[in-house]
């Protein structure tokens, strides 16, 4: 089951939810995304993002190296 919400529909309750996939956030400020994420942290659901998502689903997530 897939769920989509915009803007501000953003739920209180995420309990339901088994993961968020946040989107890049260009519309909104760095204090309203990281509220996003407390609320998930303090509800132990896990959040991601479609950058994150994308290379999973295509298989190159392992690929990715971090320059030290």
């Amino acid at each position: 089951d897939i769920q989509m919400v915009s803007g501000t529909d953003f739920p209180q309750d995420l309990t339901p939810y088994d993961l968020i996939i946040q989107c890049g956030a260009c519309m909104f400020n760095r204090k309203y995304v990281l509220s996003r994420i407390d609320r998930a942290k303090k509800q132990d659901i896990p959040m991601t993002n479609y950058g994150v998502t994308i290379a999973y689903l295509t298989g190159i997530l392992d690929d990715i190296t971090i320059p030290e």
